[in-house]
């Protein structure tokens, strides 16, 4: 569970930034931020000693680093599951708001179009990497489909309402 909450915490946590607060065995206080941007997203430290003590890790040695400082795991998955429930909460708000204002045929309609492009962005992605790596493994490197996709995504393309509606799909239209 522990990789797979925090993959998910760093997929669709709604904070850019973000710092928990533990405690070690020692009575020691840990930091752990949270940085999207960053390549190596997770950096725990000492709050006492932040330079002595800092390191910035990927979620899968995120274990070992607290160990290292007497503290689990255990602490900072209650944490991160607390704060993602606690977005579920303000997500639940905002739907039961806009469907007072706008209705819930147009709410629903609004969740099927995302839930529609998700999966067929995801689809195309997965038979993009499955066309990418079986070229490969014939010794052909297939970058331009790659490539397309990275110019689609650049401009905004893959996913844009326009490009829906022309395969017939729902659009999810922003309404001012």
């Amino acid at each position: 569970m522990k990789n797979n909450l925090f993959e998910t915490f760093e997929r669709l946590s709604l904070d850019h930034t973000l710092n928990f607060f533990l405690s070690s065995q020692t009575g020691e206080r840990i930091q752990v931020e949270f940085c999207r941007a960053n390549s190596k997203p997770w950096t725990v430290f000492l709050a006492d000693h932040k330079s002595k003590s800092m390191r910035n890790v990927t979620r899968k040695l995120l274990p070992e680093v607290l160990s290292a400082m007497n503290s689990s795991i255990h602490d900072l998955e209650a944490e991160v599951s607390g704060h993602l429930l606690m977005q579920a909460g303000f997500c639940d708000h905002f739907i039961r708001e806009v469907t007072e204002l706008l209705g819930p045929p147009a709410v629903q309609q609004a969740i099927l179009g995302t839930q529609r492009l998700m999966d067929d962005l995801t689809s195309s992605v997965n038979q993009i990497l499955d066309q990418s790596e079986i070229q490969k493994n014939q010794g052909q490197v297939g970058d331009s489909q790659a490539d397309r996709l990275r110019s689609q995504e650049s401009s905004g393309a893959a996913g844009s309402p326009s490009k829906a509606k022309r395969n017939g799909r729902t659009s999810l239209r922003v309404i001012r």
